[in-house]
């Protein structure tokens, strides 16, 4: 007979698994203690520790070949991966059970779901085709909670080249919600309902909507705290935090970075999430001498040991803060980091336009047109949005950008097209010091028209 789905303390659940491995237990059931344990953690605010049981009921499960609990652990483990975590491990794992589960299965539209959120190397269009699959599989089994959690997944997609479907998968959620309102129970989807949220505050963010982003940010409060799962909680404070930089309440902003670093709350990849905001804090209060700081205490070597996405994202972030601060050399060093292979899938993650716009200011600063078609190529249908970083934080008017490339490629008039557009978007933004600095860069573009 299974456990029930909650216990009273991971403690408990702890000792009955160790008493079952002591005595050589049923290993499908050692499986299905994992898994209890690994939510009875995560609950606790132990995301670590929740992932670690998860990991170890897979591989079990993998073992004795136990697949609906590799399944589970699978689908679950990918459900708790995090803007900061290298996905890679997850995607081999969803990929095995996807191999291993019988298609009519229910846990199968639910994978298929997750491998297409996951897959960022495939084509827009291969994912598209992997979601659409999974709702028509999801609708099949007629069960509310299936159909939610493949909603959720694709709702996590946050492409922003694929907006419009951002936007109506989020609708598509909320429509099925509305529909099952009693299937919305357990700490599971309470979760995926908080990350449906998040997504709504991010696409109205790269819209340059303010206003709605503060409602979907209300909303994301409201969710966390049916949640009361403390990593959640820890994940808005930084969102607030990143949102503070934006529009440059510094203040409100390191107050916010210590009450964070007392908290003792940061899990999984926060605590480099925690160190960007922290880094960007020191960029707008003093970028001068931010620079001497890193180039003397910080090599850039030492992203190696990143995950990749991770160090292009930083390597393309010192790279602007070095060209702005007249630093060439260190610049074009950093600009070296950024691979071709990287810069050819961008954007498909929700940072990507950010960092793509990092990458402008670089290049602009020290001259370097060999990269200026394929960056103009890539910003170009995104004139419109907004610069949304991967901490969540925004640069203002990608038209901006789009601006200085085009003086960099000397097409002035362009240039004078792309700063009035983002003269408009930064003043509603409310970027003040981006205005002027547009203005000024509007008045040269004009000169050499």
């Amino acid at each position: 007979m299974p456990l029930r789905a909650s216990c009273p303390h991971p403690t408990l659940l702890t000792r009955a698994l160790e008493r079952l491995s002591a005595e050589g237990g049923h290993a499908e059931l050692r499986c299905q203690v994992l898994y209890l344990v690994s939510l009875d953690h995560f609950c606790g605010g132990g995301l670590e520790q929740g992932k670690r049981a998860l990991q170890a009921g897979a591989k079990l499960a993998s073992e004795i070949g136990a697949t609906q609990w590799l399944a589970r652990c699978a689908s679950r483990l990918a459900s708790w991966l995090q803007d900061f975590e290298e996905p890679t491990a997850v995607k081999v794992l969803v990929d095995r059970a996807l191999e291993q589960i019988d298609p009519g299965e229910d846990l199968y539209a639910v994978l298929l779901a997750r491998k297409a959120e996951l897959s960022r190397e495939l084509r827009v269009a291969e994912r598209q085709r992997l979601y659409v699959e999974a709702e028509r599989l999801a609708a099949e089994t007629g069960r509310p909670e299936v159909m939610l959690e493949v909603a959720i997944s694709r709702a996590w997609q946050r492409d922003p080249t694929q907006l419009e479907q951002s936007r109506a998968a989020v609708t598509a959620y909320h429509a099925l919600e509305a529909k099952y309102p009693h299937a919305l129970v357990g700490i599971q989807r309470r979760m995926g309902r908080s990350g449906v949220d998040f997504t709504a505050y991010w696409f109205a963010l790269v819209a340059g909507d303010l206003a709605a982003a503060q409602l979907a940010l209300a909303q994301c409060d409201a969710a966390v705290d049916a949640c009361r799962v403390p990593y959640l909680r820890a994940v808005l404070d930084l969102v607030r935090i990143a949102l503070a930089l934006s529009e440059g309440r510094l203040d409100e902003a390191a107050a916010g970075i210590a009450r964070m670093r007392e908290s003792g709350q940061l899990a999984a990849g926060l605590p480099g999430w925690l160190m960007y905001c922290t880094l960007l804090h020191a960029e707008a209060a003093d970028e001068h001498g931010l620079f001497a700081q890193l180039e003397s205490s910080m090599e850039l070597a030492q992203v190696e040991g990143l995950e990749p996405r991770i160090a292009m994202e930083a390597a393309a972030w010192f790279a602007a803060l070095a060209g702005r601060t007249g630093n060439a050399d260190a610049a074009r060093r950093s600009l070296g980091r950024v691979p071709d292979a990287a810069l050819e899938r961008m954007p498909v993650g929700h940072g990507d336009i950010g960092t793509l716009c990092s990458i402008v200011e670089a290049c602009v600063a020290v001259g370097d047109r060999s990269r200026a078609d394929v960056l103009y190529a890539k910003l170009e249908p995104h004139a419109g949005l907004n610069a949304v970083g991967s901490a969540y934080e925004y640069k203002g008017s990608v038209a901006h950008y789009l601006g200085l490339l085009a003086l960099l490629r000397e097409q002035p008039a362009a240039a004078a097209n792309h700063f009035e557009a983002a003269l408009a978007f930064n003043e509603k933004l409310g970027m003040q010091a981006q205005v002027e600095r547009g203005r000024q860069l509007l008045g040269r573009a004009r000169a050499g028209c």
